[in-house]
């Protein structure tokens, strides 16, 4: 989120900025021959992602579901419900300087509050699964980057395509049992 605000806020990072916000540890390493060779080494790499990132209308992004974002089949719509339709904030990211990070808020439709599954035995493995906590839920989200507002340093994104993977969570990573598509 960071690398899509950045290209299109139009302020020029320093260098060192740039370094501060992109590179872990930059700022905490102490020893200047070190960061002098992180300097020349990811330098090159930080400028041509920021140039790509001012250039895509469209980013993805993998999220981790908690369990707390499927609710329980509801046997009326053939559906699970998800809290995949509330605004949220990805959080604090880019900070430096003891100054904020970039703030992203990101905006979802009504396709995104629910997931159909319409095969009875399907639908039971997976509330089995979620009612025992073990439904492993990896997602893939697709953004629309909407705009910035540099005053508050926000990213404001909506989600266009979801991509989800159920798994049995107790059998560590597990084979998916499932894959579901969402949106357009």
């Amino acid at each position: 989120m960071a690398y899509a605000y950045y290209a299109r806020a139009g302020n020029s990072l320093t260098d060192e900025q740039k370094l501060k916000i992109f590179v872990p540890g930059y700022d905490a390493e102490q020893d200047v021959f070190k960061k002098r060779e992180l300097a020349k080494t990811e330098l090159p790499k930080i400028n041509a992602k920021l140039k790509d990132f001012a250039s895509l209308k469209f980013f993805v992004a993998g999220t981790p579901v908690s369990l707390g974002d499927f609710g329980p089949y509801d046997f009326q719509t053939s559906q699970f419900t998800t809290n995949n339709c509330k605004p949220f904030n990805g959080g604090n990211q880019g900070a430096i300087d003891g100054q904020p990070g970039v703030q992203s808020v990101i905006y979802q439709t009504p396709e995104f509050c629910s997931i159909k599954i319409t095969d009875s035995a399907m639908a039971q493995q997976i509330e089995s699964l979620r009612s025992k906590t073990s439904l492993g839920l990896k997602r893939k989200i697709y953004f629309r980057i909407d705009g910035i507002d540099k005053n508050s340093k926000q990213l404001n994104a909506t989600v266009t395509h979801m991509q989800m993977d159920l798994s049995n969570y107790s059998s560590g990573s597990g084979p998916s049992i499932t894959s579901i598509d969402l949106g357009d």
